[in-house]
């Protein structure tokens, strides 16, 4: 669809971001329901310049991806008591110069997730202790299974148990894990070092 004056910027903002295919299917979106509205990658390192250039610029709504999920929560105007509780925002919604913050990741792992196995009842080991993390942490629990953390930094890992009320483990001993399922939330894997 042309841009025009009228056209709404909506982005995702992350370092790295380019590899990300929420542009495509964003934009896709847009045009097939006709809304003069764009979707672009927003490379970023430093988020508090970023929150301010969010707002003066006008942009009417954004992603988050890694690894600003916990650090854009300072930076923002209001936050959801879900995101609040979670501890890392993954959508900013901003009107009128306000930035709010929700948590939409948690959902869209667990649905994901029960699609493939009952989760009531079933151990997962969740590799990582970010922000997808503590999302997917925070909705396993909900769904009554029982995460365990493994985490290359023992300190974030632990700290991140502690949170939620669940286990530990060094990541060098997560192959030993007792777990009926398996989450990677850290980089590893992530575009362009796929390998």
């Amino acid at each position: 669809m042309p841009c025009d004056g009228s056209t709404e910027v909506y982005g995702i903002m992350g370092d790295p971001v380019t590899h990300s295919l929420s542009p495509a299917m964003h934009n896709a979106a847009f045009a097939h329901y006709g809304m003069n509205r764009v979707y672009i990658p927003l490379p970023v390192k430093d988020v508090a310049p970023a929150m301010d250039g969010l707002r003066a610029l006008g942009i009417k709504g954004a992603s988050v991806t890694i690894p600003h999920k916990q650090a854009v929560i300072p930076h923002l105007d209001d936050i959801d008591p879900l995101a609040r509780r979670i501890g890392a925002v993954n959508t900013l919604d901003i009107r009128d110069g306000r930035i709010t913050g929700y948590n939409t990741d948690w959902l869209g792992a667990v649905n994901a997730l029960k699609e493939e196995i009952p989760l009531s009842g079933r151990k997962a080991l969740i590799l990582g202790a970010g922000g997808s993390a503590r999302a997917i942490g925070f909705g396993l629990l909900q769904e009554g299974a029982t995460p365990l953390i493994a985490n290359r930094s023992e300190q974030r890992g632990r700290a991140l148990a502690d949170e939620l009320g669940c286990a530990f483990l060094p990541l060098a001993e997560a192959g030993g894990a007792d777990a009926d399922i398996l989450v990677n939330a850290t980089s590893v894997g992530m575009a362009p070092n796929t390998d």
